[in-house]
């Protein structure tokens, strides 16, 4: 299950991704990385530009893994 957003709206629901480890709206960002879990593979995991240029650890909510390694 992906870390969502839902914006409720009577008609249209709208569904914001966030990113894995500081959980900002990555919606419209460049250099976004969408990966499944290397550990379960149930889980995907979205990580910002930012995170991923500081290495910023994220967690699978299925089966625990933290990363990166």
């Amino acid at each position: 299950m992906r870390t969502k957003t839902f914006i409720n709206h009577p008609k249209n629901p709208v569904i914001m991704d966030k990113c894995s480890s500081c959980k900002k709206n990555v919606a419209n960002k460049k250099g976004v990385a969408r990966f499944m879990c290397p550990k379960c593979g149930k889980q995907e995991i979205i990580r910002c530009p930012e995170c991923r240029k500081i290495a910023a650890k994220y967690k699978c909510p299925e089966c625990n893994f933290t990363g990166p390694n």
